[in-house]
């Protein structure tokens, strides 16, 4: 409804603009009248063009079930290999300084943004020196918001 009132107002300064120049002999008077309503009527339509609101003008489809289900098994498959990759890493640290656990779990976040965060490291060692030398070298590796658990192996 806003863009009907928008182009009845154009036409209606077009049609003044007319008038003025029929009815009007001074020439400057003339090229005033109509740069002041051409001016008139530019403003008109550029606010008429910003007032329009257009998320109810322009549809955004919805995505189909088959799309949503592709878009979360896309989901799940990274989360599992930033997972996988980030256990490895954690193997491959602790490879260096000469332990192997028995068991590694790392459970990761992937913020909206795409940024990886590992939420919880856990480890499992048979030995309890492997057990305090692994806190004790994942203890500066990790901040305080992954929460690290070094375990002994209970079988």
């Amino acid at each position: 409804m806003n863009v009907f009132k928008e182009a009845v107002a154009v036409c209606g300064g077009i049609l003044i603009l007319e008038l003025a120049t029929r009815l009007c002999d001074n020439e400057q008077l003339v090229r005033f009248v109509r740069s002041l309503a051409v001016l008139v009527l530019l403003l008109s339509t550029v606010t008429g063009f910003f007032s329009v609101d257009w998320r109810e003008t322009i549809s955004v489809p919805s995505m189909d079930p088959v799309s949503e289900e592709l878009t979360v098994y896309v989901q799940e498959a990274t989360q599992d290999a930033v997972e996988q990759r980030a256990a490895q890493e954690i193997q491959g640290l602790l490879a260096t300084v000469g332990l192997s656990p028995k068991k590694i779990q790392v459970r990761a976040n992937i913020g909206v943004e795409g940024s990886i965060v590992l939420d919880r490291v856990y480890l499992e060692f048979p030995y309890e020196t492997d057990v305090e030398r692994a806190r004790a070298l994942l203890k500066g590796v990790f901040d305080g918001n992954t929460k690290v658990e070094v375990e002994l192996d209970g079988n």
